[in-house]
């Protein structure tokens, strides 16, 4: 008898997804930084506690790896710092990792992969493990270049809002740390600070989406971005977007 090792993991994620949900509901009133950027439809369906179409197993597994892949680079950070704790060059400066942010004025909560605060200063940075598909639209040649990034950017945005409010900072640079999961090719970029005031103005917009009536492709923001992530969204199973042509379930 040999073990079923595809069930076992399948069954495996499906609980830890279970936590994952028993997580949000508890979060309820909130929503979640990393969402910055979504349909606000999309919000609504989420902060209404409508369950999403469930994931495939492969998908599952894709999510999961970025998942490990950040608690790696999280304990590599920590490992990093704490050999530093008993130097007096770092003394005054605050690093943390998986650092909790709220912002009751937006209904915000997320919680960022590291940060550094130093004189009233904070270095925020991001990872985000991709394949080599959006890799390429991202770092490719030139003329075939997607550098959008809208929701990435705003869900930096969301945080630097978030530290202000925690840390009371003057000042934030973001920065984004690429990792590709096809071949551990790694890039860093920088993300404009403006951001932040971009992602205030979408939270704010969201907040007041929610409370009325959304109907996709006539209200501003249903989609928010692109007509084709309609396809993707884990309630289109329960949405009448006319841009939904492979519907869930």
């Amino acid at each position: 008898m040999r073990l079923d090792i595809e069930a076992i993991y399948d069954n495996y994620l499906d609980h830890k997804i279970a936590q994952e949900k028993k997580r949000r509901k508890k979060r309820g009133y909130w929503f979640s930084a990393s969402t910055a950027g979504s349909c606000y439809k999309k919000q609504k369906f989420a902060i209404d506690g409508t369950d999403e179409f469930p994931l495939e197993p492969r998908v599952k597994r894709l999510l999961r790896l970025g998942t490990l892949v950040h608690k790696d680079f999280e304990d590599a950070i920590n490992w990093q710092f704490k050999k530093y704790d008993e130097k007096p060059n770092w003394s005054g400066e605050e690093i943390h990792t998986e650092y909790d942010i709220e912002i009751p004025d937006i209904r915000v909560k997320g919680r960022l992969d590291n940060v550094i605060i130093s004189d009233n200063v904070a270095y925020i940075g991001d990872i985000k493990t991709m394949g080599t598909y959006p890799w390429r639209k991202k770092f490719g040649r030139k003329r075939n270049r997607d550098e959008s990034n809208t929701n990435y950017n705003l869900q930096l945005g969301t945080y630097a809002l978030g530290i202000a409010e925690k840390d009371n900072v003057d000042y934030v640079f973001l920065n984004i740390d690429y990792y590709n999961k096809d071949n551990s090719n790694m890039k860093s970029v920088e993300v404009e600070p403006e951001w932040a005031g971009k992602a205030l103005k979408y939270w704010k917009d969201c907040n007041d989406a929610v409370k009325e009536e959304l109907t996709p492709a006539v209200t501003e923001g249903v989609p928010f971005q692109k007509e084709w992530e309609c396809n993707y969204c884990a309630f289109n199973y329960l949405c009448n977007s006319p841009y939904i042509k492979e519907k869930k379930g």
